[in-house]
């Protein structure tokens, strides 16, 4: 047997006397429930052994218990099913039975070798879009999620055995958000039991609440998105229902939904279909949330992060590598929305204001691929390679392609006539290389 299983089956002498005891009390009560029969009877069926045979069979008896000593020192005092259970244990505790798991906090726990499908799975199981809203600077996604999971020291333990330093750092911010979860989750079951005494109506609290940071949403994006910036504004709140935080809204300007290649008047289907798990990486995903905990944990109103090597996937596969601006609000309530029993809850909600630097040249590198792949669609061959091309490629994201090209396009007309008097030139600079590459996997 290896020296994991007898780590894991060794028996201490506290428990051996236990059992023991136990099994000498269940002696005790089998005898009284079947009378012992009389000796003389039991004599008559005994035969009288052959020597020979019988020192024979003690000897093999022997060598037996000596070769299978450590196995039956330990089955003579386990049963069938508790010997079961501890090897699954240990199997369970070596090999991740899940891969993804979606938190408390609209956080996501991922293993290795985790396929995009499964993040779209997840997506698609813990999250709906309740409505969608068009303003002139962008969309906004109004979202709800569905059994986020509270204890995370299952995904904790798996990420801290990953043998990956990355993992292990951001299992130990997990570490940090459980706690901040587990208070969270408190306090609101305390609040809705308050509340059923009848002193106020909590329902309307939370819908004055909700009107409230609408409103403080339409400011913000006003006073930090202008008409040609590439924002992401994210809102997280209560979530009475799940016990827990969760994002609530996410809202997207006009050129940050072109250039990741959704279409602002189809409503940005492929997002709705595949969620931020698309645009962006694992990497800049623990990063944002990594900021978010660290801000949480040190309670500032205002919390900034830079990070320079952003990376931003588009929806037809364009690697954009680009600064971005990181910045978190706090929704400050008027008093009289204010839960007074419960102060800490009035300072858990906020917006996260994100800002990606894309400057003229990352937008021009975007327009000339996708030419380039406009060019070599299928559909824009000659006969025969025209010839049925529906069923070789994603016709939905083709094109969903193409209308954000259009509005790239028509967005940045100056810089596109630039790009068409550069277009017999194929080189591009090192710089360019670095920032633009399309991902071909």
């Amino acid at each position: 047997m290896s020296a994991l299983a007898q780590d894991n089956l060794s028996i201490s002498p506290k428990s051996l006397q236990q059992f023991n005891e136990e099994t000498l009390q269940d002696e005790d009560s089998n005898s009284e429930m079947y009378p012992a029969a009389p000796i003389s009877l039991i004599k008559k069926k005994i035969s009288k052994p052959d020597s020979q045979k019988q020192k024979k069979s003690e000897r093999q008896n022997n060598q037996i218990k000596r070769v299978i000593f450590g196995v039956n020192s330990i089955n003579n005092y386990l049963s069938i099913e508790q010997y079961t259970s501890f090897f699954d244990l240990s199997i369970q505790k070596l090999v991740p039975s899940q891969k993804l798991f979606f938190l408390a906090g609209d956080m996501i726990a991922e293993m290795k070798g985790v396929e995009n499908e499964d993040r779209i799975q997840l997506y698609k199981y813990h999250r709906n879009h309740i409505y969608i809203e068009k303003t002139k600077k962008g969309v906004s996604f109004e979202i709800e999620s569905f059994r986020p999971l509270k204890d995370f020291s299952q995904p904790i333990y798996y990420l801290e055995n990953l043998q990956d330093k990355d993992s292990y750092e951001f299992a130990q911010y997990l570490k940090k958000h459980q706690q901040v979860i587990f208070k969270i989750s408190s306090q609101l079951q305390e609040i809705q039991n308050f509340y059923l005494n009848g002193i106020e109506d909590l329902q309307y609290i939370i819908k004055e609440r909700s009107e409230f940071i609408k409103e403080q949403r339409r400011k913000l994006i006003e006073e930090f998105c202008s008409d040609d910036d590439f924002c992401l504004v994210t809102t997280e709140s209560l979530s009475f229902e799940n016990q827990t935080k969760s994002i609530s809204n996410r809202f997207m300007s006009k050129p940050l939904i072109a250039l990741v290649g959704g279409n602002y008047d189809d409503t940005c289907y492929e997002f709705l279909k595949y969620g931020s798990l698309k645009v962006l990486d694992e990497n800049t995903r623990n990063k944002m949330d990594e900021f978010c905990i660290k801000a949480t944990q040190e309670g500032f109103d205002q919390y900034e992060l830079q990070i320079d090597d952003f990376q931003l996937n588009t929806i037809d596969n364009i690697k954009i590598t680009c600064k971005t601006r990181i910045r978190r609000f706090n929704i400050n309530y008027p008093k009289h929305l204010q839960f007074q029993y419960f102060p800490d809850l009035n300072k858990i909600e906020k917006f996260i204001l994100v800002h990606h630097e894309i400057n003229f040249k990352i937008i021009q590198d975007v327009l000339k691929i996708r030419q380039q792949m406009a060019a070599n669609a299928p559909q824009n061959q000659p006969f025969p390679h025209n010839y049925d091309y529906n069923g070789f490629i994603d016709y939905d994201k083709f094109q969903q392609s193409m209308q954000s090209q259009i509005f790239l396009e028509k967005f940045y007309q100056k810089e596109m006539d630039d790009l068409n008097k550069q277009i017999d030139q194929p080189q591009q600079s090192s710089s360019s290389q670095q920032t633009i590459q399309l991902n071909t996997q």
